[in-house]
């Protein structure tokens, strides 16, 4: 079953997001987002089009039943333009990690606090007494900025070398999974 819309408003004026289930018609926008040096800058380099396009097919694969994935379309809830991408990937029954992708000129605007806050309304319906983390690698500082605003704490550091940052509702987590 597809997830529902959600809609989360900040106090920010214009900060507004809609998130929508990802679906085909979301596949050039979510390539873009791939091959953006700037959106990719932190997460291993912009994707050519091949690969962008087999990254946009596999995790619309993975949404496709919302039991494990859910991946949503970030929309600006004013002009209702896509602007990003964000998904809850369950790991096991006891930790959820939230994902965030936004346009290079959508970032520092209050759009990724507004979906974060969207994301944990979502996390609690779709993996209920599960812990909401998110990943991400060190030299992401706006990032850990992002979390840390949202009060977010760091958690012990992933086998991998990402940082892990867990939900402050998640009260006696032991930090991120590898």
């Amino acid at each position: 079953a597809r997830p529902p819309d959600s809609t989360c408003t900040p106090a920010a004026a214009g900060a507004g997001v809609r998130l929508v289930p990802l679906s085909g018609e979301h596949a050039a926008f979510v390539c873009r987002l791939y091959a953006d040096p700037q959106v990719m800058r932190h997460l291993g380099g912009p994707r050519d089009e091949a690969s962008a396009a087999a990254l946009v097919r596999q995790a619309l694969a993975a949404s496709r039943d919302g039991s494990v994935q859910r991946l949503w379309i970030i929309l600006d809830s004013a002009t209702r333009a896509p602007i990003g991408v964000a998904g809850l990937t369950r790991k096991d029954n006891t930790e959820t990690e939230l994902g965030l992708l936004l346009a290079g000129d959508r970032q520092a605007r209050g759009h990724g606090q507004a979906t974060i806050r969207a994301l944990r309304t979502e996390a609690a319906g779709f993996a209920p007494g599960s812990f909401l983390v998110a990943r991400h690698e060190p030299g992401n500082h706006a990032m850990a900025r992002l979390l840390a605003s949202l009060g977010f704490k760091p958690s012990p550091t992933s086998a991998d070398g990402t940082l892990c940052w867990r939900d402050p509702g998640n009260v006696g987590h032991k930090g991120c999974r590898s």
